[in-house]
Formats: structure tokens, sequence, C-alpha cells
């Protein structure tokens, strides 16, 4: 038995020693993994640029022969682009305030249009992405050229550096951002070697007052068959109140006005982009936008009059080629994913508050089911709400009006499908409701006295007491 027992301690001891080698070798694999992983030991520079009242449809993204927007076509050939991406609301700040919390308007409050004298201001108690970047070792940068988003509204909070900026044109907006560089680096450029740099840019053009810009209003012009003269600049005072169609020469007007802000603003960032170098391999960068913009498609112009897909959906790219490979996502999105899709590709911790999801899975070429998508609108004392959930869209607006639309067969939201598809009105109402149950509730928010100075710019733009 004895010598049974001594036999079988040589071949238990290799047993052993083989285990344990196994062991060693899986460790030093991860161990290996994790230094190569680029997310995590090579923290890029990070860039988000949000854009204002950008039409997901007013820029070209793919190799269509379209020339919209040949800068962000070329750096659209080096992204993941999101085909489907959603904004939660129709106006800038619950917009903004879901994409820097990852909260549902309903959840963050920021929602109520206090008309040009007051705003709420957002809690300090949400833990926002600059603040989440910050920690985690970011200098944070943020330049918003909007009022609505201003430092006493909330919005600073994380930032290191935060510039209330007075101007709108993106060519001045550039020129702010280089000297807020400097003061944060001493140098107007972004070198990952001094500090790890999170910059948020947030640019109003192409937001009324629509300003024609050569060469590109003269050739809207010669296209659309109008008088080149008669492409003013159009003041947002000019959009309240107006009933049209799409072909009204009014509607005809404005859509070359427009066009043409895109187009300077795409030369725009491509002037940022070579000053910058943000086509660098070690640039993470994320361009959206916080909303669109109406031109009669249901005889109303502007925006935050409704919830229709003109108003919804944005653009959305994320481009880092030291990690993600270019691809076309048609899943459903939502600027609420921003948030935690950054935190995923960063390797950082998601706030357990979050009500977006990481896209990483998507920009891999995991296949996912569409998502439902919800919205939230508030002006004044009207409210709207609606879903989207695969190819069927629902809106609730004032007065207990209801519409029902077949996204894929009818894109642009024509023909109201609520009378001949009434389960369809039910099984969304329902979800809707259970949605909106779910959320948790906003905290207590102050309402802030905009300075007399913002109180004019807003008007400029657009917004009236």
């Amino acid at each position: 038995m004895t010598l049974l027992a001594n036999r079988r301690r040589p071949q238990t001891l290799r047993l052993t020693a083989i285990l344990l080698a196994l062991v060693v070798g899986a460790i030093f694999a991860i161990v290996m993994l994790r230094r190569h992983d680029p997310r995590r030991n090579e923290r890029p520079i990070v860039v988000l640029i949000t854009i204002d009242t950008l039409r997901a449809d007013a820029l070209s993204l793919e190799k269509d022969g379209s020339d919209k927007t040949p800068f962000l076509a070329q750096l659209a050939q080096q992204a993941v682009v999101f085909r489907n991406a959603y904004s939660p609301s129709s106006w800038t700040v619950p917009a903004m305030a879901s994409l820097f919390t990852s909260l549902a308007p309903q959840s963050h409050g920021v929602i109520r249009d206090l008309a040009v004298r007051r705003q709420p201001v957002l809690s300090s108690s949400f833990t926002t992405l600059a603040e989440s970047l910050k920690q985690a070792g970011y200098v944070t940068i943020g330049l918003p050229s909007n009022p609505h988003l201003a430092r006493e509204l909330g919005f600073a909070q994380g930032f290191d550096h935060y510039a209330n900026t007075k101007v709108t044109s993106a060519e001045s907006v550039n020129d702010v951002l280089y000297a807020q560089l400097r003061k944060a680096f001493k140098n107007p450029v972004l070198d990952e070697t001094k500090a790890h740099p999170f910059l948020w840019i947030h640019y109003m053009d192409p937001h009324v007052p629509y300003t024609p810009h050569q060469p590109w209003i003269g050739e809207c012009a010669k296209r659309a068959l109008i008088n080149e003269e008669d492409l003013v600049q159009v003041e947002g005072s000019e959009l309240i109140g107006q009933i049209q169609d799409e072909t009204a020469p009014f509607t005809q007007r404005l859509r070359c006005t427009y066009e043409s802000e895109v187009r300077f603003l795409d030369d725009q960032l491509r002037a940022l982009n070579e000053r910058l170098q943000l086509d660098r391999d070690n640039v993470l960068l994320i361009l959206t936008a916080d909303h669109g913009e109406e031109f009669a498609e249901h005889r109303r112009f502007g925006h935050a009059n409704s919830l229709y897909e003109e108003l919804l959906r944005v653009p959305l790219l994320i481009r880092w080629p030291r990690v993600l490979k270019p691809s076309r996502v048609d899943t459903p999105v939502n600027l609420l994913d921003v948030y935690p899709t950054l935190m995923a590709l960063l390797g950082l911790p998601v706030p357990t508050a979050s009500q977006g999801r990481s896209l990483v899975a998507l920009m891999e070429g995991s296949s996912s089911a569409p998502q439902t998508q919800f919205f939230h609108l508030t002006r004044g004392h009207s409210e709207w709400t609606a879903i989207r959930q695969n190819e069927w869209k629902l809106i609730h607006g004032p007065g207990k009006s209801t519409q029902l639309f077949d996204l894929q067969q009818d894109p642009h939201e024509r023909t109201n499908r609520v009378t001949d598809r009434p389960q369809v009105v039910t099984l969304l109402d329902t979800a809707l409701m259970q949605q909106t149950a779910a959320l948790p509730a906003p905290p207590p928010l102050d309402n802030v006295e905009l300075p007399p100075e913002a109180q004019e710019r807003l008007r400029q733009l657009g917004y009236g007491d």
C-alpha cells in the first residue's frame, strides 16, 4: 500500500505542475491582452462635437455622389455611422441634458420652457459625462455657443474650463476654442502626452438666423430655380406663426439658406480638423446634434413644435481608428446612449442611474433587436410624448390628439393609421405608459433668471416670451 502511494505521488506532482503552468499561462495571457488593449492603457483624446438644429438628412455621409458635406463624408468613411440616431426631444435643453446625464427628459426634469427670462437648472445631484471623465483624469473643456447651455444653468458641471461664448458663427467659435486650449495647455493644440483632454464644442450653425454663405447659396439658388437676390438672412422672428407647405417659395428660400449654413459649417469643421488633427488614430471623436429642424413637412418651421422625424432624427458618428472599424448601424439608437458608450470604450464604469445603453457591441458587429425609443416635449402648457417600436411610431400631442405612423411604408409621416390599426395603438400606448411610470422622478429644480444679454441673444435666435 505504501509502495502504491509512493508511485502515485510523482504523478500527482506532475499533474499539479501542469495545472499550475496552465493557470500561470492563462494569467500571463490575460495580462498581455490587457496590456495591448488600447481602451485600457492608451487613453485617447476625446472630442465631442454637438451641432445645434442639424437634421440627419442635411448631411451626406455615404458615397452617394452628394456633396452636401464633403468633409464629414470623408470623416464618416473612417467612422461608425448610426443611420437611425434619435434625440429624446426636439429642442436643445432637454436633449443636451439627456446626453450629459443619460437620463430621459422626464427624469432629469429640465424640460419646461420658461420663455427667455428663466430656465430650470440641471441638478448637481446628477453625475454628468464631464464629471465622470474628470474623475478619470481628463482635463475637461466645454465651449457651448447656445445661451441655453450657459454655466449658470448647470451644464458646466465637471468642466475645468467652460466658456459662455457670445459668438455664434462656427468660424468665431473655433477662434474662441483655440484661445481656451491656450489657457488650458499653454498651446492651441491637443496633445495627449501633456494631459488627457476631453473637449466638447457646441456649434450654433445652422440655427436661425440662417445666414446665406457663398458660393453655396448661389449653387442652391440655381438648383431650386430661385432668384439669388431673394436669399437674404432669415431671422428667427420670420418663422413664428408661419404655416406653409414644402413647395412654397418661402420654404424653398429657407431650405437654401439653411443648406448654405450646413455647408459653411462643414468647411469650418475641416479647418478645425486641420488645426487640431482630429483624424489622428489617438482621437476618439463623437459628432452628433441636439435635434433637427422643420421645413413645412407638417406645415410648420423651426423646432420644439412636435415630435416628427425631421425634428428627432440626428446624425451620430463615432470615430476611433485605433479600436473601431468603420461600419454602418441601422438599429435605432438615442443620445442617451452616448454617455454609457463612451464610458465602455474607455473602460470606465457606467453610472448606475444611466438609462441609456452602451453601443459598443453594435459597433463591433453584434446583431441586436431594434430598441424601443421614447420621446418627450413640453413647451408652455403643451406636452407631447411619443414611442417608436420597430416600424411603428405613436405620437400623443396636445388636446389628446393621437397619431400612428408606419415608418417603413411612410417615413415622412403623412398618413395617420390610428383608425385602421387600433391593436398597434393599444400595444404602443401600453408600452409608453409603462415606461413613463417606471422613470424615476427628477429632484427639485431651481429656476435661474437669465442675464439681460442672454435674453436678448435668445430673442435673436427666435425664442420669444
